[in-house]
Order: C-alpha cells, then structure tokens, then sequence
C-alpha cells in the first residue's frame, strides 16, 4: 500500500502542473465570454430594438398603403403607388441585415457564443461570425488577446510535451506487450505518433461533428475539422447549438496540441539537421586523415589500434 501510494505521490506530481494550466485556460475563457457578453450585449439590443421598431413602422405602413389603395380603386396611379410602397418596404427590410447582428432572429452575444468567440480568440482561429462592435469591446479584445495568446500557447505547447511522453510510454508498452521479440524503437513509435495521428485526426473527426451538428454532412464536418484545427477559421461554418459548440471545442483543442506536437518533431529535427550540418565538414575531414594516414602505412600488415578504431567507428555515427 505504501508503494501505490507513493507511485500515486509521483504521478500526481508530474500531472498537476497540466491540469492546473488547463484550468487556468478554461477560466480564462469563461471570463472572457462573461466580459465580452456585458460590454457587447446592451449595444446588440439597442440595435435590435431599433431594427425591429423600423419593421413594424414599415409593415404597418405598407398595410395602411395598400388599405387606402383598396379604398381608392379608381385612382389611375394605384399601380405605381403599390410598387412605391412595396420598395419602401423591402428598402427597410435590406437596411436592417446592414447591421451587425443581422436580422436580430437570434442572439448574437448569448453565451455560448461568446465562449466560442473567446476560444476562437486565444487559439488564434478567429471564425469572425462574432465580433465586437463597440470601441470598449475592440479595446478590451485587443487587452485580452494580448494576454491571452500568448497563455494559450505555452498551455498547447505544455500539454503537446505532455501527451507526446504519453503517447510515447503507451505505444512501446502496447508493443512490447504483444510483440516481446520486435524491439521498437523510440523514433519509431514517435514517428507513428507525431506524423498519421495528426494528419488523420481532423479527417477522422468530421464524424462526430456530424452527428452532433445534424445540418451538415459528413463532407461539411470534415472541412468544418480541419479548417478548425489548422487555426485556419473562415466561420462560412460555425457550431449552432451547444453539444456541437462544446463537442467541437473539445475536438478543436485535442487538435491543436497533435499540431503543436508534429511542430515540435519538426523543429527538432530541423535544429538536429542544422548541427549536423554545421559539423559535417569538419568531422569529414578528420575521418579522410585517419583513413589515408592508415592506408599510407608501410607495414601493410599491421593493424590500427581500438582506439583509431574507435574513433573512426565513432566518425562514422557522427555522419549517419
């Protein structure tokens, strides 16, 4: 019993970092969403108010036109008066999608939305289907993306070392556990991890987002996932309803840390690529002297030392 518990002591001490920097993530966005809904939300509803006071005058003004036109039959312009009031109407009815919230059918700042914005914000997606509209909301967007990002990304960067070690450990135990006499190498499970599970993930996600957002087809969940996960983010396609919001924000965030740990492979191996390189001809040379100073050699017969060995076979690694 003392051995689990102290086996739990260790797991626990090298986990709780992560979940504490996931927590803070997750407050931070709920924080926002209620920040950006109190400063947006008033405005959106002046706006809507007006939007829908200027369609009943309207309605209510063709009706009147269109009552005084029956009761005038023989007016010879009826005609002309009736396209008249119906351009007015539709003039009306066009002015009020002018404006940012659209024809005000649904809340735009509801909360939910608000979380997705905010998400959307700090993993630099930007879908751009909500967008602050008041200066006190585009400055505290400015405020909140400049401390936000940069927390977001060493969150992602954190939890993509994280579940790479993860992954890692699970690969070769899975491995060896059924396969004693393969001796898998580290580079091997990595590679398998770091490159096909992120470039196979946003495709393979498509179908749960289909299933939770019932207005899209398979082919439309698909590029909804992957234009997500890349942080490329049109918002032509936006989660509608909250199980979707929330299954895709779940689906968004496991792909960014895949992405952020394939960035982090490649990047290694570019830096590991560049000191090789740098050391290449250098090593090279010093390899091609010992060779010629043996080949050189006057008796034929005898045989370099280990330590020349040694070195050689050690100039040899250095090159491979």
């Amino acid at each position: 019993m003392t051995l689990l518990l102290s086996h739990i002591q260790y797991r626990w001490a090298h986990i709780w970092i992560h979940i504490v920097i996931v927590g803070i993530l997750i407050c931070v966005v709920l924080i926002g969403a209620v920040l950006f809904r109190f400063l947006e939300s008033g405005h959106e509803q002046l706006e809507c108010d007006r939007v829908r006071k200027a369609k009943r005058e309207s309605e209510q003004a063709l009706i009147d036109g269109f009552a005084t036109l029956v009761n005038e039959s023989d007016d010879a312009n009826a005609e002309e008066r009736a396209k008249h009031l119906i351009n007015d109407y539709m003039y009306t009815i066009l002015q009020s999608f002018e404006n940012p919230y659209g024809d005000c059918a649904e809340e735009m700042w509801s909360f939910r939305k608000a979380v997705l914005f905010c998400s959307a914000a700090l993993t630099t997606i930007g879908y751009g289907d909500v967008t602050p509209v008041t200066p006190l909301g585009r400055a505290a967007l400015v405020i909140y993306a400049l401390l936000g990002v940069p927390l977001a990304l060493v969150a992602l960067g954190d939890l993509a070392k994280f579940a790479a070690n993860l992954f890692l450990r699970v690969t070769l135990k899975v491995v060896r556990l059924f396969d004693r006499e393969h001796e898998i190498k580290d580079y091997e499970a990595s590679t398998f991890l770091l490159w096909v599970i992120p470039i196979s993930y946003p495709i393979l996600m498509g179908v749960p987002i289909a299933y939770w957002e019932p207005t899209w087809n398979i082919m439309e969940a698909v590029y909804f996932s992957c234009v997500s996960i890349l942080s490329i983010g049109y918002g032509d396609y936006v989660p509608s309803t909250t199980e979707s919001t929330m299954v895709s924000m779940v689906i968004v965030l496991v792909g960014l840390i895949l992405n952020s740990m394939l960035v982090d492979v490649v990047a290694g191996h570019f830096i590991e690529m560049v000191h090789y390189w740098g050391t290449f001809p250098e090593t090279t040379k010093r390899f091609l002297k010992m060779v010629i100073k043996k080949a050189t050699r006057s008796d034929k017969k005898a045989l370099p030392d280990s330590t020349s060995w040694l070195f050689i076979d050690q100039s040899i690694g250095s090159l491979v």
